[in-house]
């Protein structure tokens, strides 16, 4: 049986950093074998804005360009026959018309609703975790490690 990992990907909004803009988050499932650093897959994503949103998939593309590329962590592994199992539940997911909302809500809410139908999603936490792991994803390759970021591997000190 194969199976392939699947991410939380994030990228700036514009050419230049803008702390006060929100990094944009998309779902990815890795769907080809990696090419020196490059992944390619099937990509979930809400295009537009705050309010006025649409879903997007987008397959056999690489999700992993220079910038603006901002890191990726590791949020599940799933079998390669429920990929098309995955993609109908992303597409289900609610889209909320609200200005107080926007794509990093959504891939929370797309991580939980995956997990609940048990394709996979090892992540669990709260919107403002995944949020803190996403900066840390952020860190790290920033600091240059390519490597996605899979908190599965961290030790606690506590």
């Amino acid at each position: 049986m194969n199976f392939n990992k699947v991410y939380v990907i994030q990228f700036w909004r514009s050419a230049n950093f803008d702390p006060k803009i929100p990094l944009h988050w998309e779902v990815a499932i890795e769907t080809s074998p990696k090419v020196g650093e490059r992944r390619f897959g099937r990509v979930f994503n809400i295009v537009g804005f705050p309010g006025n949103f649409a879903f997007e998939m987008l397959d056999n593309v690489e999700f992993t360009k220079p910038p603006p590329f901002a890191g990726l962590m590791t949020v599940g592994i799933i079998k390669s026959n429920d990929i098309d199992k995955m993609t109908n539940v992303i597409q289900k997911v609610d889209i909320v018309e609200d200005d107080h909302w926007n794509c990093q809500n959504w891939t929370h809410a797309v991580l939980r609703k995956c997990k609940a139908e048990g394709l996979g999603i090892f992540y669990e936490g709260s919107f403002k975790h995944l949020q803190s792991m996403m900066r840390e994803s952020w860190n790290r390759w920033d600091l240059g490690n390519e490597e996605p970021y899979d908190p599965r591997n961290e030790t606690s000190s506590s």
